[in-house]
């Protein structure tokens, strides 16, 4: 039973807009109840004969009755991929046709013919995608828009919305029948699409009185007459979800080819190269003549889609806990993507190479990083697992209990603290690499008069002074200078005892090496090493 019916005499004035085999369809201001869009009303001929009316008009009831009996959500997609009949319009108790959507304006092309001059509205069916450039100039299309036609990607995604509506119906075990490629009509921009017109002649499939007509070019071998082909059944034989699939197959592979004889292709042997393995199969074998050969149209589209829409296989993180500021790396497997960026925190975004498969990154606090693929307008997005941080526990060795309880065992002596920083400012700043060199600072020790005087008087039997007298204020000394110095001052102190002499030359090495640790090290401790020294030495030769 037919949820709506409108009367004729409600729909107000009508306008021509179009004619058919079957009807007339007019252009009408009336709004029908739960749906937004522009109507228009299509009035079966009085013409047909009785046999022709009442199975158009049994259609159409059909038609209505199965969208009433779809999911809200299964109905929305079906008013959005087909021009379906909506309601059925009585006068005096006869029904005379139904209400469906109009066309809306993003169908329709703005035309200008060169012949004629004068600009031309209408829409763009199926038919055009296979033509030759130069019939689209004639026509009168832009060279835009035929820059569009010639993108695969396109093409593609408009079959990709014509299977889906052929699928949505057999969903319900509804028969679609009479395909071409004038039964449909397909937009441009942003999102390519199509939408599947004359639905009022499908048909159930539990109808055992169903009779849908067959456009010569696009028949399949199953309704053809019986000869060479096997499968061949004649056209009595009843149209099914499988002969619905062979003409959405012939569809797909003409509207894919381009110029002269795409019209009349039953193969996609040419597609070969331009389309996926998997995608390629799935096609070939939805023009099986076995039809038991043939995919779903669900798998058809499946197929299709696949094509098109970027596909994030794997997204993850090789590290799931790291330390704070501390790194990691974001591994992924993607497949048709052109594009694609790594979202992070604090919304930044960076863009990265689909096919590179990994990308670093730094991780400050806990994060999800978010992985975004495009392929034109079809955008995929897959988070990643929670990378969790952690902070490294500082360590103060002085204050670990091992550390004072070895300190105690060994008794060894604090040494003084030594602040190094005017050291490193003294060196000039240099890059990170580099093949120049810098010399040390001139480091000065006092006057060699003042450390003449000083062994004069050790000399003279006071070695404790040597020890007593140690050149505490010294800076940090040139060490090939320095050295060179007392080496000039033993040579010139023959006079010298052997013990004095066997004794600075103890604190000339002692010296040499405490320079080599000032740098680095202590002077204080430097110094301290030097009076050691001289005290042995000092000790070894007292008699």
């Amino acid at each position: 039973m037919e949820r709506i019916m409108v009367a004729k005499t409600d729909l107000g004035s009508l306008a021509s807009i179009a004619s058919g085999g079957f009807g007339e369809v007019f252009r009408t201001g009336f709004r029908l109840p739960g749906y937004r869009g522009a109507l228009a009303y299509k009035e079966l001929k009085s013409s047909l004969s009785q046999d022709k009316y009442s199975r158009a008009v049994e259609a159409m009831r059909q038609a209505v009755q199965l969208r009433d009996s779809m999911s809200d959500g299964d109905r929305s997609d079906l008013d959005e991929v087909t021009v379906w009949p909506l309601a059925l319009v009585e006068e005096g108790g006869v029904v005379r046709g139904c209400l469906m959507p109009l066309i809306r304006p993003e169908f329709f092309a703005e035309l200008h013919p060169p012949a004629t001059g004068k600009k031309d509205s209408r829409t763009r069916e199926l038919g055009w995608l296979p033509a030759r450039p130069a019939a689209l100039q004639g026509a009168g299309f832009s060279q835009d828009q035929i820059d569009e036609f010639s993108d695969l990607l396109v093409r593609m995604r408009i079959m990709v919305w014509l299977v889906y509506s052929v699928a949505l119906m057999h969903k319900y075990g509804v028969v679609y029948g009479d395909m071409s490629l004038k039964n449909a009509v397909f937009c441009l921009g942003e999102y390519p699409r199509s939408v599947l017109m004359d639905c009022d002649g499908v048909a159930r499939l539990d109808d055992a009185s169903r009779r849908q007509a067959n456009s010569p070019s696009f028949l399949a071998p199953e309704c053809e007459e019986p000869g060479r082909n096997p499968f061949a059944r004649g056209r009595a034989h009843f149209q099914d979800t499988r002969t619905d699939v062979y003409k959405l197959g012939l569809c797909v592979v003409r509207c894919l080819s381009r110029g002269r004889g795409a019209m009349q292709r039953k193969s996609a042997d040419h597609l070969a190269g331009q389309l996926s393995p998997e995608c390629l199969d799935v096609i070939k074998a939805s023009l099986s003549q076995d039809p038991d050969q043939r995919p779903t149209a669900k798998q058809l589209y499946q197929a299709l889609n696949d094509f098109i829409v970027p596909v994030i296989h794997e997204f993850r993180v090789l590290d799931s806990v790291v330390p704070r500021d501390g790194g990691t790396m974001l591994v992924w497997n993607v497949s048709n993507a052109t594009k694609a960026f790594i979202h992070g925190p604090n919304g930044s975004v960076v863009p990265v190479d689909p096919l590179q498969g990994q990308h670093p990154v730094q991780v400050h606090d806990p994060t999800v990083f978010t992985l975004e693929i495009c392929r034109g307008s079809q955008t995929v997005q897959q988070d990643s697992d929670l990378v969790r941080v952690f902070d490294v526990p500082k360590f103060d060795i002085e204050s670990s209990k091992h550390y004072r309880s070895l300190s105690a065992s060994l008794n060894t002596p604090r040494l003084p603290p030594v602040d190094i920083s005017p050291i490193l400012e003294s060196f000039p700043r240099r890059p990170a690499v580099g093949i120049g060199g810098d010399s040390a600072p001139e480091i000065m020790l006092p006057s060699i008069e003042d450390f003449v005087r000083r062994l004069d008087r050790a000399s003279t039997g006071s070695y404790e002074a040597i020890v007593s007298q140690v050149m505490r204020s010294c800076r940090f000394p040139d060490l090939e200078r320095q050295a060179g110095s007392i080496s000039q001052l033993i040579a010139d102190l023959p006079a010298a005892s052997e013990e004095a002499r066997q004794t600075i030359e103890g604190a000339q090495e002692g010296l040499r090496r405490s320079l080599e640790q000032g740098i680095a090290g202590s002077l204080d401790q430097a110094v301290d090493d030097i009076s050691r020294h001289v005290t042995a030495k000092y000790s070894a030769a007292k008699p």
